[in-house]
């Protein structure tokens, strides 16, 4: 009534009947004196606690982990989209006109996007597929020209007056951050076609204020130096309850045909980026036995 509720209806930007309780066993606190534990041979997540630590790379930012894997992976091709995938000759295409070929295809391309540019695909999967619901991002990104000290590392607001449902201060989660004289603020603002997004203006002023005025996070609204908004279509899966037979239907389709998707929107699993680590790295450890890749394409 006070939190779960009002937060859910919040962040999912929709009716939340629609919405099944299974993504929940890895995002709800487990009861007070659990153990939280890892299990690095699966990838396993137990449910996190509320003392759940979280660590930030020193430099470079999140992506500077992306970067440090890059290099341990050979012919690696950047700026790269793939416009097509012809399963008959397995083959892809990329918007620049190179072509792969392709023994065992690994995307991790969105579902409903791979299908629109994979040759032969019946237009009734298609339909099928559209109906994988997700839910939009705005990320409001701003740089506050004061040292942070007590900043949380997140904010969670069921409020449905204050824009952001997290908020996060990810300098709390590294030494060489923290040291900095200025920091950074990220809020996340989802939005949908039952839920609009707020004019920019709008959206910076009251999130801006909230920080300052209520949340008494930031010294003043003057303190903010710098803001952008960057838009994600694609930011998190929604677990409705046809989710599952919709999945099993493109997997049925795609496997037979050597293609196999895996990752947050590529099997449509709300999974965060060690999670996603994890699948690449066993699905590799599964394709090494198999039949030798030349490359596997992601979205």
């Amino acid at each position: 009534e006070h939190f779960m509720l009002p937060y859910n209806r919040k962040i999912w930007a929709r009716d939340i009947r629609r919405v099944s309780c299974e993504w929940t066993s890895q995002r709800v606190a487990a009861p007070k004196g659990a153990e939280e534990k890892f299990d690095t041979k699966g990838g396993e997540r137990k449910p996190l606690q509320a003392g759940t630590m979280v660590s930030y790379p020193k430099r470079g930012g999140f992506q500077a982990i992306f970067v440090a894997m890059a290099g341990h992976v050979p012919a690696l091709e950047l700026g790269q989209e793939v416009v097509e995938v012809d399963p008959s000759r397995k083959t892809a295409r990329t918007a620049s006109g190179m072509e792969v070929s392709w023994n065992r295809l690994v995307s991790t391309m969105p579902i409903p996007d791979l299908l629109e540019i994979t040759a032969g695909v019946p237009v009734e999967l298609k339909e099928v597929a559209s109906r994988l619901e997700f839910m939009s991002l705005s990320l409001l990104l701003m740089t506050v020209n004061d040292p942070l000290v007590d900043a949380p590392q997140r904010i969670y607001s069921a409020d449905a007056d204050v824009p952001p449902h997290k908020i996060a201060f990810n300098h709390t989660s590294s030494t060489e951050l923290r040291a900095r004289p200025v920091h950074g603020i990220m809020c996340e603002i989802s939005y949908s076609d039952e839920k609009p997004m707020l004019p920019r203006e709008e959206l910076e002023d009251r999130t801006i204020r909230f920080l300052a005025e209520d949340a008494k996070v930031i010294p003043s609204a003057d303190s903010v130096v710098w803001t952008d908004v960057v838009d994600v279509k694609y930011a998190y899966p929604v677990y409705t309850h046809e989710r599952p037979a919709i999945l099993q239907k493109v997997r049925e389709y795609l496997g037979p045909l050597g293609i196999t998707t895996i990752g947050r929107f590529g099997g449509w699993d709300y999974v965060n980026s060690d999670k996603c680590i994890n699948m690449g790295i066993e699905h590799a450890r599964v394709l090494d036995t198999q039949t030798p890749v030349p490359h596997s394409i992601g979205g």
